[in-house]
Order: structure tokens, then sequence, then C-alpha cells
């Protein structure tokens, strides 16, 4: 017994049966074309998984089951590393919070998030890092857009400070 050839295809639908197909085998046999396209649908598939593995820096090994997870998480643009000066996590549902490490001046500038949110931007806050110099010095943050918010002091020079946001 043979096995059906299998291709990188992406099938764009999959035969249906009809009730007049007479019963034909063999390699181009229309009882194995539905097989033949759900493989060629199968190997392309793994094609592009490997592809997004490789691209994170692993090698791929279809015995581990949460490699493309980790691929995902770790080589593609998400960061478990919340040390990080600026970095993203998607958080289960969708929420995804960001966070930068910024400079900001008296004179309100625009910064970008380390990703656009890709529908909406809930919340910016921000806090002065490092030392303060003056009493009542604050810092202020601004949403703006899906990419960008707004932030200043009320010193008279620059300062360090961190930004949290949040959206989906």
């Amino acid at each position: 017994m043979a096995n059906v050839a299998e291709s990188a295809v992406w099938e764009g639908g999959i035969y249906q049966l009809e009730e007049t197909d007479d019963v034909q085998g063999g390699e181009n046999g229309i009882d194995n074309l539905q097989a033949k396209q759900l493989g060629n649908r199968t190997t392309w598939l793994k094609g592009v998984i490997d592809e997004v593995i490789t691209a994170a820096g692993l090698t791929p090994d279809s015995g581990e089951i949460n490699q493309l997870l980790l691929a995902i998480q770790n080589g593609v643009g998400l960061s478990n590393d919340l040390s990080a000066d600026n970095g993203y996590q998607v958080l289960p549902g969708g929420l995804i919070l960001q966070w930068a490490k910024i400079q900001t001046t008296p004179t309100e500038q625009f910064f970008t998030y380390p990703i656009a949110f890709p529908n909406m931007a809930f919340f910016v806050g921000i806090s002065s890092a490092g030392q303060v110099d003056g009493i009542g010095e604050t810092q202020q943050a601004e949403l703006h857009n899906l990419a960008n918010f707004k932030a200043a002091n009320s010193s008279e020079a620059s300062r360090n400070a961190r930004v949290i946001a949040l959206g989906k």
C-alpha cells in the first residue's frame, strides 16, 4: 500500500465527493483527492510553523509540542523580560501591556509605544525614574493615538521616567 504524495501547497478548498463520481483509487484517483488536498494543507502549515520556529532561533522538533508557543513568546516580538527598558506583553483576552523608559522635558514631546495598539489605547501612566531634584516636580503623560503618547515634566530640565500603557 502506498502513501498519498504531499506538496507544500495551500489548497483553496476540499473536493466534495459527488454521488455520480465513479470509485477510482490510485495517485490521481478521485477517492484520494480529499486526502491529497488535506495532506497538502498540512504540509504547507508545517512549513510555516517551522519558519516561525527557525526565525526565533530554535531548531524545529516535531516532538516538542510547546515549541511554537516558545518561538512566538521569545522570538517574534513578545517579551517575558519585564526588566527590559522597553517592551510589551499580550495578556490573556488580548489586553496589551506596554512599558518604556523615556526622558521627558518641560516641553511636551511625542513618544512612540514599543508597538502600536491594534484597536484602542486605554491608559498611559508615568512615574519618575531616578532622583527628583525639586519638591513638587511632576511628570505627566497623555494618550495621543494608537502609536504615540505625549509626555512632559514640570521641572526646568530633562528627567528620566517610566511609562506603562494598556490597550487592545
